[in-house]
């Protein structure tokens, strides 16, 4: 008997291959996978083991169904129904099981074992008549009928079980104090409720013809755990594995287009001519294209495997936040930079500071990613300081380059040195250290933990964290500076004495040139500012340089490499005809007496009166805004637009030649230029609101009409109006650029406090 069963039961005539079945049964291979996973990494924790039953009967649940969907036999479909019920009494049971050890309450845990007995009991009974009464046939399938009561109390008793577990999570949620639990439990809370949809599945047994797609909330289910695992080491699993699957399959998403398209739609919509197959060969290609561009990058974005140019990024990061004095707020910029695209899980900023008892230390002053680890660093746990007596220290400040957490056993210095750094680098939880240096003194450090996808730095990352280590460097000890100025009556004198020197190098007239007028301001904030621009002749009377740029910092070095910028700018202006070589050559000389320490953005420009066009290059400056003029007369204006300069910051490393590139920008009689420091759009009024890009853009906009000279009056009014009153932190520097059909005599060139 058992034999013409089993007979029955493998014969391939008795199946039909059915697409209805793939579904539940990819949802079962994913269920094999995840139950995998967690069984591997904590097989002998009582959550995983709950979990475990849970999969097993899921797998058990879709698998039967899979196969019954491609019967073609009542009594072969029957048979899998009934192997669907030696694994669905238990689902809900296995959950709330699992949302017991979950939230350690153990005390539930005798309600858990009658929970098992119970369910257990329905279990004899599914494969009689008093449970199910055959199985009928729908569009998708064969599936079972509920034959009475008993199946009533049993669906009753199923979600009874469910809801007790997604009661242990509410309340749980409600008296949890960890960040990391709470956004643990706010995600199993979450994927419990989406999971509740497939109880769907029960509406065809009681003869509603709808369609059981439990398939799908219950893989939504699995995927929000995957995330929870990803994100919040649900379970206290870490691993990239999960987290690959998962960005696997998120990826995969891009086939349902095409899986909807072939399965659903053409068995009942053929499409017979070339026309139809075109139009539907073009949807897919615009649907692809577009997930490409936009939906993939976030994607891997959010699984932390998206690539960034880590130099351009950096590099917009120094340029954005150079001038900034406010060390919090730079700080803040820096470690949202290493979350978002270091992707580092953990990180820690010591500077230098004075103690009275421990004399010289570097002091902790921003960290991010411990309160999120659970069993983690406590902000107010014992954690060994970085004095400067200690080992480490000198091994930082002697060899001044990335320490990786290996080097620590191989290229220690000395025993002491080894076990010092060994020490602080586990109480930390950190992998790489960036000494921040000002000539050859420590004043800071960087701690980098573990990436969020468990590489290692490698030598690539170490020679890009060295490059932010200088860059920060420059920045942290100008805001330290800042902060810390004691002996402002010598300064003054320095400072005024530097101003004069300063002003002096500026132009004071504007050159003739053919068909352009130009018009130059710069207001320093300080005594010393670090802005700069300048105008050039050449003896080509149809050419002009014309050069911007914004030294980091203020105060006599931002002032003596600006000198040391229009000095080699000067010279290599006469040799060099191509706007990015002159900068290349600049860069090399500011580097080699700045060895990074500072930098400075600049923007060179090339009239050349002949093409009517500027030819230039950018080294990191801000975006260029151009206004057109409108009609023969040019008494109006077409458009304003921003254009991006691009680039990297002079100073910063020996070679920026491939981030250099040469532009074109053709103007008509009428159309003006202008160009500015971030000076401008950084101000800030008495309401601490910041003047922007956008409403520069505006003002220029609203009086492009005027003449140069008047456009930068009208520029400076609007913008001292803005700040009303408010101490001008940064310097001011604008040059307006206007293509004309002639020159007439030269125009002055604003300076200081001069009115336009």
């Amino acid at each position: 008997m058992m034999l013409d069963v089993i007979t029955q039961i493998l014969n391939p005539q008795d199946y039909a291959w059915s697409w209805w079945s793939l579904p539940p049964m990819m949802v079962s291979v994913y269920f094999v996978a995840m139950w995998a996973l967690i069984f591997s990494k904590t097989r002998f924790s009582g959550s995983s083991f709950a979990f475990g039953i849970y999969s097993i009967s899921a797998i058990v649940w879709m698998g039967s169904y899979a196969i019954c969907f491609s019967a073609t036999e009542p009594d072969t479909a029957m048979f899998w129904c009934w192997s669907a019920y030696a694994g669905i009494p238990f689902i809900a049971v296995a959950m709330y099981h699992f949302t017991v050890e979950f939230t350690k309450r153990y005390s539930q845990r005798k309600w858990v074992l009658l929970s098992y007995l119970a369910m257990s009991c329905f279990w004899p009974f599914t494969r009689t008549d008093y449970f199910l009464r055959g199985a009928h046939r729908y569009f998708w399938g064969y599936y079972p009928l509920r034959a009475g009561w008993l199946y009533d109390l049993f669906l009753v008793s199923f979600v009874v079980f469910w809801l007790l577990g997604l009661r242990n999570l509410l309340a749980t949620l409600k008296t949890e104090t960890s960040d990391l639990r709470k956004k643990q439990l706010r995600m199993l809370c979450a994927a419990f409720f989406v999971a509740t949809l497939a109880f769907v599945d029960f509406a065809a047994k009681y003869d509603i013809v709808v369609y059981p797609f439990g398939y799908i909330p219950v893989s939504i289910f699995l995927t929000m755990i995957f995330y929870a695992i990803t994100q919040y080491r649900l379970l206290g699993i870490e691993t990239v594995v999960h987290r690959t699957v998962l960005w696997a399959l998120a990826s995969l998403t891009i086939l349902a287009p095409v899986y909807v398209f072939w399965i659903y739609w053409m068995p009942s919509h053929p499409v017979r001519t070339a026309i139809g197959m075109t139009l539907i060969s073009f949807a897919l290609f615009v649907i692809y294209t577009l997930h490409g561009q936009y939906v993939q990058p976030r994607i891997d974005h959010l699984f932390r495997r998206r690539k960034y140019d880590y130099v351009l990024v950096f590099g917009q990061l120094v340029n954005d936040i150079g001038g900034e004095l406010d060390l919090g707020r730079i700080m803040d910029r820096l470690m949202a930079a290493f979350r978002e695209t270091l992707y580092v899980r953990n990180a820690v900023v010591w500077v230098r500071s004075e103690d009275e008892t421990e004399g010289l230390r570097l002091k902790e002053i921003t960290a991010y990613g411990y309160e999120e680890s659970e069993g983690g660093l406590s902000r107010d746990a014992a954690r060994p300081g970085l004095l400067e007596n200690m080992a480490l220290y000198q091994w930082l400040e002697k060899d001044q380059t990335v320490l990786e957490n290996a080097q620590i056993e191989m290229a220690s210095p000395s025993e002491e040195a080894r076990l010092n750094g060994k020490a602080f680098f586990e109480a930390h939880r950190i992998e790489a250290l960036i000494p921040l240096l000002s000539g050859h003194k420590l004043i800071g450090a960087i701690g980098l933990g573990r990436r969020q996808d468990l590489r290692r730095y490698g030598r690539h990352d170490m020679i890009l964290l060295g490059g932010i280590g200088r860059q920060m460097s420059s920045i942290i000890n100008n805001a330290m500076q800042h902060k810390d100025i004691v002996e402002k009556e010598r300064l003054d004198e320095e400072l005024k004495l530097g101003r004069e020197i300063q002003m002096a190098l500026l132009p004071n007239t504007a050159p003739r040139v053919s068909n352009l007028l130009v018009q130059g301001i710069m207001i320093p904030a300080r005594e010393i500012g670090g802005d700069y621009f300048d105008f050039i002749e050449h003896p080509d009377k149809e050419q002009i340089s014309i050069v911007i740029g914004d030294v980091s910092g203020k105060g006599v070095g931002a002032g003596l490499l600006m000198a040391m910028a229009k000095t080699a700018i000067s010279i290599y202006s006469r040799d060099e005809n191509e706007p990015r070589a002159i900068l290349r050559r600049t860069n090399e000389i500011l580097f080699n007496h700045m060895q990074g320490e500072k930098f400075m953005s600049m923007l060179y420009m090339r009239w050349d009166g002949r093409r009517q066009c500027l030819r230039y290059a950018s080294a990191g400056h801000e975006h260029i805004i151009v206004c057109r003029r409108r009609g023969a007369t040019g008494d109006g204006v077409d458009g304003v637009e921003t254009i991006r300069s691009g680039g990297l910051a002079l100073g910063l490393m020996p070679d920026i030649s491939d981030m250099l590139e040469d532009r074109e920008l053709a103007l008509n009689a009428g159309d003006k230029v202008v160009l500015y420091t971030d000076g401008v759009t950084e101000a800030i009024n008495a309401a601490g609101e910041m003047y922007s890009l956008e409403k520069l853009v505006q003002i220029v906009e609203q009086y492009a009409a005027q003449d140069s000279t008047a456009l930068m009056g009208s520029i400076k009014r609007e913008l001292y109006s803005f700040m009303d009153g408010a101490a001008q932190r940064d310097d001011i520097t604008m040059v307006v650029i206007e293509a004309i059909r002639s020159v007439g005599s030269d125009a002055k060139i604003g300076r200081g406090d001069v009115v336009l």
